[in-house]
């Protein structure tokens, strides 16, 4: 089982993670994003970048409701319980497929920080994509797929979907169009 996944951060320079979204081809989807109001995550606001706060990201915090977490820790372990059950539920290893290496850190750091590293170790690998989905075909897909999102009031920058774009490229580029279209 494939799970694409994206996530959001302050800044380039200092990343500190503010959302997470995952994916997979069966429609089922995981996102956390930082409570904006929480202490953590007013300090995280106070450190983002320009972009990040007018391009577009934090105008798109709480689209999906029910997602708030008090810190990078909450979110980790809302992320390893979701791929714990996706593993029980197959029975199969996990990959965890990426195409930014900023990402990888920022997730592993919350699955530590919620203490479930070594468990998701033992039935989830990191799949590095990036080299398969830098094509025009992969681009056009992605492409796409955002413009196709504009009616749903969720755009590039949201977690979610950048993570559901990493899938599509992917699938484009693999020949094996996804399943779904998602409803967020």
């Amino acid at each position: 089982m494939i799970v694409f996944f994206n996530t959001k951060f302050t800044d380039f320079q200092h990343p500190e993670l503010l959302s997470i979204g995952l994916v997979n081809a069966d429609g089922e989807e995981c996102y956390a994003e930082l409570d904006l109001g929480s202490p953590a995550g007013q300090e995280a606001w106070s450190r983002s970048s320009e972009f990040v706060c007018t391009g577009g990201v934090l105008h798109q915090w709480d689209i999906v409701s029910g997602c708030s977490e008090n810190s990078d820790g909450e979110m980790g372990a809302k992320v390893g319980r979701w791929i714990q059950a996706l593993h029980q539920a197959s029975q199969e290893p996990v990959e965890i497929a990426y195409g930014s290496d900023t990402d990888v850190m920022l997730l592993k750091s919350a699955l530590r920080s919620a203490g479930v590293v070594e468990a998701l170790e033992k039935i989830a690998t990191f799949v590095d994509i990036s080299s398969e989905i830098s094509s025009s075909e992969a681009d056009a897909a992605m492409e796409a797929f955002f413009a196709s999102l504009s009616i749903l009031g969720i755009r590039r920058h949201h977690a979610l979907a950048d993570a559901a774009a990493l899938m599509t490229g992917y699938a484009t580029v693999r020949g094996t169009p996804t399943i779904r279209t998602f409803e967020f």
